[in-house]
């Protein structure tokens, strides 16, 4: 969470092992701040043996996880929208990470792999879901690597399938291996030693 600006972590309320055995107990400790959490999800009910229960269930928490993430351009322009607690959390977190990073003489650099409605969204409409974030990282001097960029134009020239699916097929790993080969070196350089 974020206290006068900066990222502060909860203390953790898990005392003993055991805790974690008991779903109620997770539940009421550790789901509240989860942005995955469905209550009622892994505590055992008693009308659980019946399998139309059990599949009414599954159906609403399906439905409850669909309306959460859609994956979707317009999901992604919510998540980076200045002055939400995800952003100003997720800035705060890169911003000290990056301090921490610098004070142990190394170079800080913020990746962003872009998820397919990322990726059609920029290749059919020019538009960053994500600009909000990157201004908000130059103007806190951490270097970034864009990969929508790249994405986008492989896109252009076969179906974004064949890049992303879910998670990034062979050809998405690939294209993240070559753009990174290609652009951190230099950034990288002035503390790594060798350009």
């Amino acid at each position: 969470m974020l206290e006068n600006g900066r990222p502060v972590l909860l203390p953790d309320p898990v005392r003993q092992l055991d805790d974690l055995k008991d779903p109620h107990w997770v539940e009421a400790n550790l789901g509240p701040y989860d942005n995955w959490y469905f209550p009622g999800l892994f505590v055992a009910n008693p009308l659980d043996r019946l399998e139309l229960v059990r599949l009414g269930r599954t159906a609403i928490y399906r439905h409850s996880r669909e309306e959460n993430i859609d994956w979707s351009p317009s999901w992604a322009a919510q998540m980076y929208r200045p002055g939400t607690e995800a952003f100003e959390v997720l800035v705060a977190v890169m911003a000290e990470f990056a301090t921490q990073v610098r004070a142990d003489g190394a170079t800080p650099v913020v990746v962003i792999l872009p998820i397919k409605a990322e990726t059609v969204a920029f290749r059919d409409a020019g538009t960053k879901t994500h600009a909000a974030l990157l201004e908000a990282l130059e103007r806190r001097g951490l270097p970034t690597i864009d990969l929508t960029d790249a994405f986008a134009e492989a896109a252009r020239r076969t179906s974004p399938g064949s890049l992303i699916l879910g998670h990034y097929r062979p050809a998405g790993n690939a294209l993240v291996a070559r753009t990174l080969a290609n652009d951190l070196p230099g950034l990288i350089a002035p503390t790594c030693g060798r350009a």
